[in-house]
């Protein structure tokens, strides 16, 4: 029997179709299992519950989505995540060696993306008590998105968290941050307000930003003062003028 051209070119196509299947296959089920478990971890952040079912669910998901595709680097980030929350609700202890490698094999996929090191920044600051290794990776978060809110949160719920174990030089790098979130979105602001609160650095902040209000608009001087300066309005000039000490 002879085969022309065409018949032997629409063979070779129907072998490569059928060698591809199970790769299609695969890349479709871990996108539908990373999907699955970034609907929980978007539920997590918005209810501020978790609960051991849905965890197992997520992280589940989450973990056969990274088998499935090795080298993507969302769902890498995704599966830490998952474990990030177990931790934070005591449901799991904090697997210390995978989320490194996840992050870490993230980083090395996409140099440049600044959630990655602001994240992996956020997890060795809280999760292993390592802000010396912590802070190059938020420096790195920063210089690729600095005008990003998720990085500058980042950046000061480690800085906060980690106060009194900053250098001066460092503590004056986060209350410049401080600053752009202030005079950002108003999610980061209202973010700003809520992590200065919960780590009882209001005072601190408020003495900076009084210090830098100069340049800042009427409405933007009414909002200081009814937010991070209001319980103690009539201390506002003292605290002006203590403010080159008060960050240390």
């Amino acid at each position: 029997m002879k085969w022309n051209l065409h018949q032997v070119s629409a063979i070779i196509l129907a072998l490569t179709v059928l060698a591809l299947v199970p790769t299609i296959v695969d890349t479709g089920l871990a996108s539908a299992y990373h999907f699955k478990s970034r609907f929980y971890i978007d539920k997590w952040v918005s209810e501020k519950t978790i609960n051991k079912e849905q965890f197992e669910d997520a992280h589940f998901a989450a973990t056969n989505a990274n088998r499935l595709d090795t080298r993507n680097p969302h769902y890498q980030l995704t599966l830490v995540k998952i474990l990030e929350w177990g931790a934070y609700s005591q449901i799991m202890p904090m697997d210390i060696q995978t989320a490194n490698e996840l992050y870490q094999t993230a980083i090395e996929s996409r140099r440049f993306w600044p959630n990655a090191y602001a994240d992996y920044a956020y997890n060795l600051a809280f999760y292993q008590e390592d802000i010396e290794r912590a802070w190059p990776y938020l420096m790195q978060g920063l210089r690729y998105g600095g005008n990003s809110p998720e990085v500058l949160r980042q950046a000061m719920a480690v800085g906060f968290f980690s106060w009194n174990r900053l250098t001066f030089q460092q503590k004056a790098k986060i209350l410049m941050i401080t600053e752009k979130a202030f005079l950002s979105v108003s999610s980061l602001r209202t973010s700003l307000f809520q992590l200065a609160g919960q780590y009882q650095l209001k005072s601190v902040v408020c003495t900076f930003l009084l210090q830098r209000s100069v340049n800042f608009s009427a409405n933007e001087r009414e909002q200081l003062a009814l937010s991070m300066c209001k319980q103690d309005p009539n201390q506002n000039a003292t605290r002006l003028a203590q403010a080159q000490g008060s960050i240390v």
